[in-house]
């Protein structure tokens, strides 16, 4: 069998297209890499339900505008097809979804999803489905209703009412998403600031209709929450505050409600100097490698600790030590020698790496190592020349 996911785009195009493409074809093509491939044939009135249905999903306007949907649709209007294609499509009216959403049936529960998502659904029904659970049966559990309240929860026109009712959901995700919803209301998000998880909290800190200083002192709290060891769930451009945060770690440094020790350890992680010997030491020990790793990007650690993060278990830990400006030479020889590659090809971008190094590296077995060294704008022209040299030796003497 020809393997038609490995033709060129133009030829898969055309074959996504065609009226004589066969439908083996049309299954291979609908799981192509490029999205606009698996839009035509979602388009092809020759692809058969069964694919229509995947595709359904990423593309449901392309599937109702589909010629073959409206002769499927006379064919068997009540076809789960049918129905959960109308129920994905932004083209269906809100009466068509109130009936849609008329079921109790545990079968149809994703078709009550979809409605949920649907931005033309009519209030009254995500109010119904805010509350929808199927008729119980041998296959049905009590949270086979949580994917439902999970897609009111997401719809962009959901009122605050409603959202408010979902805030109480027993299942995380549901809250979490009604913490990031736009009109979720100031004091639902207040009420879920004390959520028990913390996923909730962080998405609550993100939401626009928080105050500024509300959202900050929240930030504080999870930040030393995270850092005392509480809990290991985290998002990291919330807790390390990245280049986007710059205006929320002056506040924070400067807020009177915060601890001298958690500046400290924000300001370690994000490669200030002056940093108390203790504090480094314990983030160097930190259980979490994501800590450390974060960590041995400072530039202001003391040389024994520098040591010890070049030594960590974890490659990543041991990659930003050897990215590392100030890493001292003893220690970029010995990562020069490390088991993995990026390591040894970190120690090569490195403008820190001195030249016996660097001449080292270039005979070094990855091909990625030695195209690091070459692609270095601050070697002298003897220098690349020597380096150039040995590679071509040593590919010699291979061959």
């Amino acid at each position: 069998m020809t393997d038609y996911s490995n033709a060129d785009l133009e030829t898969r195009k055309k074959l996504a297209t065609a009226d004589d493409t066969a439908d083996y074809v049309l299954e291979v093509l609908s799981n192509d890499s490029e999205p606009d491939v698996r839009s035509l044939v979602a388009s092809n009135p020759n692809t058969s339900p069964t694919t229509l249905q995947k595709l359904g999903q990423e593309f449901p306007d392309v599937i109702t505008d589909n010629p073959i949907f409206g002769l499927l649709l006379i064919e068997n209007p009540h076809s789960y097809f049918i129905r959960l294609s109308l129920a994905r499509s932004s083209t269906t009216s809100g009466e068509v979804l109130t009936k849609l959403a008329a079921t109790k049936k545990y079968r149809d529960r994703e078709i009550c999803w979809a409605v949920a998502n649907n931005i033309n659904t009519p209030i009254s029904v995500l109010e119904k489905l805010a509350t929808w659970f199927p008729e119980r049966d041998e296959f049905s559990v009590a949270e086979d209703g949580d994917l439902v309240h999970t897609g009111v929860a997401i719809n962009p026109n959901t009122p605050p009412h409603i959202l408010e009712q979902l805030s109480h959901h027993h299942r995380t995700l549901v809250r979490k998403k009604v913490a990031q919803h736009p009109n979720t209301s100031v004091s639902v998000l207040e009420k879920l600031m004390n959520d028990n998880h913390k996923k909730v909290v962080l998405e609550v800190a993100k939401n626009p209709n928080i105050s500024l200083s509300k959202a900050l002192l929240l930030k504080i709290q999870l930040l030393l929450e995270y850092l005392a060891g509480e809990y290991d769930q985290y998002d990291q451009n919330l807790i390390f505050l990245t280049r986007e945060d710059r205006g929320l770690l002056d506040e924070i440094t400067n807020h009177p409600h915060v601890p001298e020790s958690a500046i400290q350890i924000i300001q370690a992680i994000d490669n200030k100097p002056g940093v108390p010997i203790a504090i480094l030491e314990k983030l160097a020990q930190d259980s979490r490698y994501y800590v450390r790793k974060k960590l041995a990007k400072n530039t202001h650690l003391p040389v024994y600790l520098m040591e010890s993060l070049a030594e960590d278990k974890q490659p990543e830990v041991r990659r930003e030590i050897a990215q590392n400006i100030a890493t001292p030479v003893t220690i970029l020889a010995k990562l020069a020698n490390d088991f993995h590659s990026s390591i040894r090809e970190s120690v090569a971008k490195n403008t820190a790496t001195p030249r016996n190094i660097l001449l080292k590296l270039s005979q070094d077995r990855s091909i990625r190592v030695k195209q690091a060294i070459l692609s270095r704008k601050d070697l002298s022209a003897e220098l690349v020349a020597e380096i150039f040299n040995r590679i071509l030796s040593l590919t010699n003497e291979i061959s």
